[in-house]
Order: C-alpha cells, then sequence, then structure tokens
C-alpha cells in the first residue's frame, strides 16, 4: 500500500510543472477510393498496478486516472488515390504525464469508437466498426509534449486501425520508436 499512497502523492501533487500536450497526427493511406471513415477519440493517462492493488492475484487495478481535455472527431471519404490529408490535434493533460513508480504501469489509453465503410465491390476491403482502446505505454517522464500517430491502412486482410509513436507503417517491421521529449 505504500508504493500506491507514494504514487498517489506524486501524480495528484501540486507541482508548478505545466501539464502534458499529446499532439496527434493522422495519416489515411492505400484505402479504397470511396472508403467512409469515422472515428471519435479522447485519451487519458492510467497508472495500474498490476499485482491486483499488491494482492499480488487477480486482475490489474487502476488506481489513477487522469482524463485529457478535448475529442478528436475524423469524418471522411478516401478520395481517387486511396489517401486523405492528414489532420492534427492536440489532448491536452492538466498535470504531466510521468513513469510509474517501481512495481506499477503507466499508459497513455486512446479510446475510440470508429467504424470503416467498404465500398461495394472494393476488393480486400472489410467494412467493420470497433469499440476499442489503443495505448502507448509511459516509460518515462513526459516533458511538456509527447506525439502520436492514428493511423487507417488498406491491405489484403482489410484495413488497418491503429495508434503507434509515429506514422511509419507497422506492417514493415521497420518502425522507428519516438520517446517522450526530455
Amino acid at each position: 500500500m505504500k508504493i500506491i499512497a507514494a504514487a498517489l502523492l506524486i501524480l495528484a501533487g501540486g507541482t508548478a510543472v505545466a501539464g502534458t500536450a499529446v499532439h496527434l497526427q493522422t495519416i489515411a493511406v492505400d484505402l479504397p477510393p470511396g472508403t467512409h471513415v469515422q472515428c471519435e477519440m479522447n485519451a487519458k493517462y492510467v497508472l495500474v498496478d498490476p499485482g491486483g492493488a499488491r494482492g499480488k492475484t487477480g486482475e490489474p487495478v487502476e488506481i489513477y486516472r487522469l482524463p485529457a481535455s478535448g475529442t478528436f472527431v475524423w469524418d471522411l471519404v478516401v478520395g481517387p488515390g486511396g489517401t486523405v490529408p492528414s489532420r492534427t490535434f492536440v489532448f491536452r493533460f492538466d498535470k504531466r504525464v510521468l513513469a510509474p513508480p517501481q512495481g506499477l504501469s503507466a499508459a497513455v489509453l486512446f479510446p475510440m469508437k470508429y467504424t470503416v465503410s467498404c465500398p461495394p465491390g472494393a476488393a480486400g476491403c472489410t467494412s467493420r466498426s470497433r469499440d476499442v482502446a489503443f495505448g502507448i505505454p509511459v516509460r518515462v517522464d513526459a516533458d511538456t509534449s509527447m506525439n502520436v500517430c492514428l493511423q487507417f491502412r488498406g491491405g489484403g486482410n482489410g484495413p488497418f486501425v491503429g495508434v503507434g509513436a509515429d506514422c511509419s507503417d507497422p506492417r514493415n517491421g521497420k518502425r522507428v520508436i519516438t520517446r517522450a521529449k526530455q
């Protein structure tokens, strides 16, 4: 319990340091022309005790949550080239996003509802709707900002949807991981 109390004291403490801004960039490529994409996304920082609130058994327990301001909404129809212009959005946390104390885990989660509607006859495109939460682990204290990328990509197994630290294609195995600014 001392670990949890110390973590909450650190995270809830009224430090004079400004909060963290999460800069979201979007990319939508290789989707069939006429594909309709709708999404709504929020952000929250969570601190989790993977040891079930120190009981060491059972499910991980969320012990702290800090929601970010703002909701990102994107509604697009893919043009003739299979791409759409990128968008940007900023989620703002009123406190810094910090690395977890030893024994705990932390992440910025992006709860999201999305729908991909494929045009009739589009080969390799499968329409789908999901209510998911993507996450970026927090291993080091973020300074004033961090960057993430929301991706919609076409492909042989249907559209790929994901969130990563950058906009490189995670399917090609050459993803570059960027760290929060120190």
